[in-house]
């Protein structure tokens, strides 16, 4: 690799009826042992290059997604809160932030016209956007779609896993009237929109799949955030279940595979969309990029 992030702020392509924006909220540097686990340094730079000794770059990655009627958003990256100093070394060097408030006025995309907002978990970084910093809701008219298990567990959290999760942000998410909390699953939440209950990074991880006219997008989380994530057994050391990740990430990239679906990697700093080939390898999406990242 000759760079570590996307130049681009934005990566958008045609799901027809579907436009899909891929934004970088954030970028972020990562132990490549957390990365990966027990997975040894000398097999994942293979696939992914150090940048300063051991860590690895990552991208916090939001969705927009808009046909006729409808505009999405899946996840909303940090926001403009300050990450907490007891999580600060999760997310090393991290820069670029404000992603998503930045890519929405490149848009033109007004967030009264949001229309749904999914969370695929609630960790600061894939939730942390969800409201200003007053605590008034980011998207005010969008209903607002996250697993029952999630938001649950979010509110009184382990104490090993509670600093990952944005707390106040489940708190308002509880307290909101566009909440609409999702236990049994899967769901169609709009006639294209599918929704699957994955656990294992998190109890309530969710994974969404967008069918397009002639091809489907998997959203699949935390559970495949990058394209060396591929591999059943490269769990991340936070997943709260590795063994669940295994199965559902082996579950997943077959039936991706089989299918020819397309798939979103929300960390992976340089391909936010992939098709996962029957040999293992990943083809890249063709995208049109829009404005710089913060740095790009």
């Amino acid at each position: 690799m000759n760079r570590s992030w996307s130049a681009h702020l934005i990566e958008s392509f045609a799901l027809e009826p579907w436009t899909v924006h891929a934004v970088q909220d954030a970028r972020f540097r990562a132990d490549g042992g957390v990365a990966f686990s027990m997975v040894p340094r000398s097999l994942w730079e293979r696939e992914v290059q150090a940048v300063d000794g051991n860590s690895i770059p990552l991208r916090v990655g939001v969705l927009l997604l808009e046909r006729p009627g409808v505009r999405l958003v899946i996840d909303t990256g940090f926001g403009a809160e300050a990450v907490p100093r007891n999580i600060s070394g999760f997310f090393g060097g991290l820069s670029a932030t404000q992603g998503l408030d930045r890519a929405l006025e490149t848009l033109a995309w007004d967030p009264d016209s949001v229309t749904h907002l999914l969370l695929t978990h609630l960790h600061v970084d894939h939730a942390g956007g969800s409201f200003t910093p007053e605590g008034a809701p980011r998207f005010p008219r969008a209903s607002v779609t996250v697993a029952t298990r999630e938001l649950e567990y979010a509110l009184d959290p382990h104490p090993l896993r509670g600093p990952v999760y944005d707390g106040r942000a489940a708190r308002l998410l509880a307290a909101s009237e566009r909440l609409q909390p999702i236990g049994h699953l899967p769901e169609m939440i709009l006639p294209d929109v599918e929704v699957r209950l994955l656990g294992g990074h998190s109890p309530g991880q969710l994974a969404v799949i967008i069918h397009g006219a002639s091809r489907s997008l998997l959203v699949p989380g935390d559970v495949l955030p990058t394209r060396a994530h591929r591999r059943p057994r490269w769990v991340l050391s936070y997943d709260q279940d590795p063994s669940q990740v295994y199965d559902v990430r082996r579950s997943l990239v077959r039936r991706a595979r089989a299918l020819g679906w397309l798939v979103h990697f929300g960390h992976d700093p340089l391909v936010p969309f992939g098709r996962i080939l029957p040999g293992g390898d990943v083809e890249t999406v063709p995208i049109i990029g829009q404005g710089l990242a913060a740095g790009g």
